[in-house]
């Protein structure tokens, strides 16, 4: 799975996660300020990121994702590593 097709998912599971049209994110936004994303918010993201790819994204990361293209990362990375969840 390329970089593109990972940044393209994560937009949309943001989107979905916070209830806003795609549309209205950037990947650079800071999801914090720019679209009121508390940690209740950042922690469904984190798991529908885990239950997506299959992988294990500590909650202490939470605060480095501040935005669509640093989530994206982070998940490229975790892939990356083979940082999966258990089974």
């Amino acid at each position: 799975m390329s970089f593109e097709n990972i940044q393209s998912e994560v937009h949309a599971i943001v989107a979905k996660t916070i209830d806003r049209d795609p549309q209205q994110l950037q990947p650079e936004d800071n999801l914090t300020e720019q679209h009121d994303v508390d940690s209740l918010m950042g922690l469904e993201i984190l798991v529908a990121l885990e239950k997506r790819y299959q992988i294990q994204i500590p909650e202490s990361m939470l605060q480095e994702m501040t935005s669509i293209s640093k989530i994206a990362i982070t998940v490229w990375e975790r892939l990356d590593q083979g940082v999966r969840a258990a089974e």
